[in-house]
């Protein structure tokens, strides 16, 4: 790595951490399966369990962001893989599901908040700010690497070793990766500035030319718009997410086709995240999500009309879904970028991305609710669907009137 430029290098650092990072965050669908067949618990409250953690995520987002400003990368980001993994191996201890709930759900969770895509996106933004979107989303290609490799190899782990001993090798395994890597990661601002011209060219400021701080930025319309979209997309992803492994084996599949399917989705993300990337930066953000949520929707039908389709319906799921699969957190990464970049753009996207973890983590419970209410996913999906459409309109509506917010200068 050391004849990469400073910009490429944080790039890949920052997509190495967010492959470990939600590969090994998601592979709770597969957990959660082992833990019904153990504990005999209903799917919403065991469900909450990660509905817990994507809220402590969400909750974390403003001290992730002013950690980051004030510390540095370096620091939040080995910090918050030590955390994550003794939540972890805490959770191979756990017998109750207020044990679960405290382990995996609150210290799992606060220490995924510094690991997320959203710091990560942060600092590839620092390096990156004339082509956002593009360096965004190549740095997001690694969560959906991720889900690849580690989802069906947790499968197989808890298939001949059991769900503990799987979830304390997925600990170990996130420390020994995570914490080498970043100790290397920095911003900009830490050490020389990027050459000019370059795509890490500096510093980066708003639309205006100035400075922003939390107070100005909350003051404007874009803020909450894009607060809404990230609140409403992050309740329809995970409601199909976390019940994925759940309702294929439902559908008479088993469970290393249900682990594998998660795999697949994830595998075409990885081109369709580069693909959003990509036409975010050509066609707008606004259009760029609107055509990758279409094709969500496409595949939320393709997945509600499986148990007549079969086969076909599950191909359809897995290349519609996957094509749009991380857009959200691209294009709103990249437009909050676009609007409030500056010295304290890690506080203003940190608590624009409270509202991500709520969602995520109210889409979790209410996929599992659902279910417990009515016998079936479908009103869940369809609730998906709805809100991805307002997650759409939203960022639309960071466009209105084309007037700029102007951001008092620095006293």
């Amino acid at each position: 790595m050391r004849r990469l430029s400073a910009p490429w290098k944080s790039l890949l650092i920052a997509g190495l951490t967010m492959t470990v990072q939600n590969g090994v965050l998601l592979t709770f669908p597969v957990v959660y399966v082992a833990l019904l067949e153990e504990f005999r618990w209903g799917r919403g409250e065991a469900a909450g369990i990660y509905s817990v953690a994507t809220l402590m995520i969400g909750l974390g987002g403003p001290l992730t962001g002013f950690l980051l400003d004030r510390f540095g990368p370096r620091r939040l980001f080995v910090g918050g893989a030590l955390v994550t993994a003794g939540g972890m191996a805490a959770t191979t201890m756990a017998r109750s599901l207020s044990h679960f709930y405290l382990s995996y759900g609150i210290l799992t969770g606060i220490g995924n908040s510094a690991l997320t895509s959203t710091p990560n996106m942060v600092v590839v933004s620092k390096w990156f700010p004339r082509r956002t979107g593009r360096a965004i989303a190549i740095a997001d290609i690694g969560t959906g690497l991720g889900v690849i490799l580690i989802v069906p190899a947790t499968q197989w782990l808890i298939l001949h070793l059991g769900w503990r001993r799987a979830l304390f090798t997925l600990a170990a395994f996130l420390v020994l990766v995570l914490i080498p890597a970043n100790w290397a990661q920095r911003v900009p601002e830490e050490g020389q500035p990027a050459k000019p011209n370059s795509p890490g060219e500096g510093p980066p400021l708003g639309p205006t030319g100035r400075d922003w701080t939390l107070r100005s930025a909350v003051a404007g319309p874009q803020f909450w718009w894009l607060v809404l979209a990230r609140l409403s997309s992050g309740m329809a992803f995970q409601m199909i997410n976390v019940h994925l492994v759940a309702y294929v084996i439902g559908a008479g599949y088993g469970k290393m086709t249900a682990a594998s399917t998660m795999g697949a989705v994830s595998m075409v993300s990885m081109l369709g995240r580069y693909l959003v990337g990509l036409a975010s930066d050509r066609f707008g953000r606004a259009m760029a999500v609107t055509l990758a949520y279409a094709s969500t929707a496409l595949g939320i039908l393709a997945l509600m009309m499986l148990t007549a389709t079969g086969p076909l319906a599950l191909s359809a799921f897995v290349l519609c879904y996957g094509l749009s699969q991380g857009s959200s957190g691209i294009v709103v990464a990249a437009r909050a970028a676009d609007l409030f970049q500056g010295g304290s753009f890690g506080r203003i996207y940190g608590w624009m991305s409270v509202t991500n973890g709520i969602g995520e983590g109210l889409g979790a419970w209410l996929g599992g609710a659902v279910y417990d209410r009515t016998g079936g996913y479908q009103v869940a999906f369809g609730s998906a669907i709805l809100a991805l459409a307002i997650g759409a309109a939203s960022i639309w509506l960071t466009y209105a009137k084309a007037t700029p917010i102007e951001a008092p200068e620095r006293t």
